[in-house]
């Protein structure tokens, strides 16, 4: 890697913007992470995400987010 480059990083920071690979094979934008790298017995690594509406609404009222646990590998960001 050239010097001064940063490399991407391997997973989303909490309240990173990311996408969502759908089980129809379609993106679906408008998520945010809010944990960061889980492990899950049935799907691997896993990130907890929220709609990003949800997300922000919670932060305003001083509660956690409903979030779903998503695969690392379907995730875009």
């Amino acid at each position: 890697m050239p010097l001064g480059r940063k490399r991407r990083p391997e997973v989303p920071d909490p309240g990173q913007r990311v996408s969502l690979l759908g089980p129809d094979g379609r993106w679906r934008d408008g998520f945010v992470a809010v944990s960061g790298p889980l492990s899950d017995d049935r799907y691997g690594v896993v990130i907890r995400v929220a709609e990003e509406g949800e997300y922000r609404k919670a932060r305003r009222e001083g509660r956690r987010a409903v979030w779903m646990p998503w695969p690392l590998e379907r995730l875009r960001f």
